[in-house]
């Protein structure tokens, strides 16, 4: 295994939300430590969307569910004090970070697991120009462990596949190189 992995205390972060557009709204947010312990999870009650049909037939989360859930500001203050100085890992991280505002700013780094994946593979992009074809993660974790199973679409399953997909991946060295974080190199972050 890659000394990357065995050095680094990664977070494990992923989000649920009413939509996949900008005006769209945090709905659950869960994080994992390095082990796999789940140490955050939230309902988050949206300040603007009231209903949320398509991607409740998804994430399964209610308006009922969430109407006494904590406001976002409340929940990205508590998630700022929790990602200070870590390492966050999530499956598709600008999206995840969009939906998390002011928090990843306080992580040393951030990480996406899709993008490393995505050279892991090395599968030509011949869709959409990119370099390498990016994977639904269930189609990533199932690729890393034939036997690894879990409920899609709901937050605290997603952060333990995106863990499952993490940890396989970094054990090789050019993609620990690259997308993960190491003693003598720089931290990778996005904007």
């Amino acid at each position: 295994m890659c000394c990357c992995i065995e050095s680094t205390e990664y977070l494990y972060v992923d989000t649920e939300t009413t939509g996949l557009d900008v005006n769209d709204e945090l709905l659950c947010v869960s994080v994992l430590d390095n082990d796999g312990k789940l140490i955050y999870h939230s309902l988050v009650r949206p300040l603007h969307k009231t209903c949320w049909e398509a991607a409740q037939k998804i994430n399964g989360i209610s308006p009922d569910m969430v109407k006494n859930a904590p406001e976002p500001e409340t929940v990205i203050s508590e998630l700022a004090e929790l990602f200070r100085g870590k390492h966050l890992v999530a499956y598709n991280m600008n999206f995840d970070a969009r939906f998390l505002k002011n928090a990843v700013s306080s992580a040393a780094s951030l990480h996406c697991c899709m993008l490393a994946f995505a050279e892991f593979k090395k599968i030509p992009d011949t869709k959409h120009g990119g370099k390498w074809k990016w994977h639904r993660l269930v189609n990533a974790v199932s690729s890393v462990n034939r036997d690894f199973s879990f409920n899609a679409h709901d937050s605290r399953e997603d952060c333990r596949a995106t863990r499952e997909v993490w940890m396989n991946i970094m054990k090789d060295r050019n993609i620990a190189r690259k997308y993960g974080v190491s003693r003598s190199s720089e931290l990778q972050s996005f904007s």
